[in-house]
């Protein structure tokens, strides 16, 4: 293989830490159904021990999850915990393109959980802080609870999740979600 040849391969394959770019002070500010607005912030937490670790508060549906610490590296941007949960989740994978898939299973606290990941593609989508050019994600999951439920999430490079449509049915009863963009800011006080 040649210089160029390696260089184009390398350029093809899409870094997801692009698609939700981890910064000391980025925060994304959601509206969410009943226009209710909720916001996310990212934490290095390399001043604490966990070397290249970053911890993103209110990560789950509408808050749901307290926190995700997450770690970029080869694979991807892989979740090591959910709120107090310790997991191995990779979220966004290496290579970030059409037709991807991959799996994962976690324990939540004696809950098994299994996420299945598809990406499906790109696609423009407009939200109240603006239009982008994203990546969509599905993922579906179900827990040993009886859980079943899919997501779909929109990522635009630079920016990070800009909007989420989420189903889930448990126990006979089917509950839709979205959340939608107002605002990010990418450093601490910009």
């Amino acid at each position: 293989m040649t210089f160029a040849t390696l260089t184009l391969c390398l350029l093809a394959v899409q870094d997801p830490a692009e698609y939700f770019p981890l910064k000391a002070g980025m925060r994304w500010t959601y509206w969410t159904a009943g226009e209710k607005e909720y916001s996310r912030t990212v934490q290095d937490l390399s001043s604490t021990g966990e070397k290249g670790a970053w911890s993103i508060s209110s990560f789950g549906q509408w808050g749901a999850l307290s926190r995700a610490v997450v770690v970029p590296g080869a694979e991807g941007l892989v979740i090591r915990k959910l709120s107090k949960f310790d997991v191995n989740i990779p979220w966004l994978k290496n290579p970030m393109k059409a037709g991807e898939k991959w799996s994962a299973r976690a324990d939540l606290g004696g809950v098994q959980a299994d996420f299945d990941f598809t990406v499906i593609g790109e696609q423009t989508v407009e939200v109240p802080a603006g239009k982008y050019e994203c990546l969509k994600v599905k993922t579906e999951f179900k827990d040993s609870e009886g859980t079943l439920g899919e997501t779909i999430a929109w990522y635009a490079k630079g920016v990070g999740e800009v909007k989420t449509e989420s189903t889930w049915e448990r126990n006979g009863r089917k509950t839709s979600l979205e959340r939608q963009l107002v605002k990010v800011v990418t450093e601490a006080g910009k």
